[in-house]
């Protein structure tokens, strides 16, 4: 016969409670305090290109498809909506969103919560670029820069 997988045996029980619970968390996040914080994909490149205008994607396959495409600009992604918020790296840059076709009205609304605080851009726009041209079809399918550059390759 075959081998047959078998869970490993229970822990034995210490003084009658089971083993102690782990220790809490330290104060502030994670091991040695550390917090976690989100950041865009491609973030670490505005250092680098400190003059150049950012466009925010959704997905990191477009950021980094467009960036081959338009390298004028900074090509950072959100990894999800969600993630579209307020940031200190954002801080004095021109901002230009890029929604994928049929997501304009939440990226919309996401980017009114972008104007707040000390950290705001210097200018924050939307592109319509993909919602004007995309098909019926390509607005149900989500399509987004990276579909459009892509299908001619």
């Amino acid at each position: 016969g075959g081998a047959v997988f078998s869970p490993p045996p229970p822990a034995p029980r210490r003084g009658g409670g089971g083993p102690p619970a782990p220790p809490p968390p330290p104060p502030g996040g994670g091991a040695g305090g550390a917090v976690l914080a989100q950041c865009y994909f491609g973030e670490h490149l505005l250092k680098k290109y400190p003059h150049k205008d950012v466009v925010i994607v959704e997905s990191e396959k477009t950021a980094m498809v467009a960036s081959v495409r338009f390298p004028k600009s900074v090509w950072l992604a959100t990894g999800g909506l969600s993630n579209l918020r307020p940031s200190k790296a954002l801080q004095g840059r021109n901002v230009v969103l890029v929604p994928d076709t049929g997501a304009e009205d939440r990226w919309r609304e996401k980017m009114q919560g972008m104007h707040i605080g000390f950290h705001s851009p210097k200018s924050i726009t939307m592109s319509s670029m993909l919602s004007v041209r995309a098909t019926p079809e390509q607005r149900d399918r989500g399509w987004d820069l990276a579909d459009y550059i892509l299908r001619d390759y």
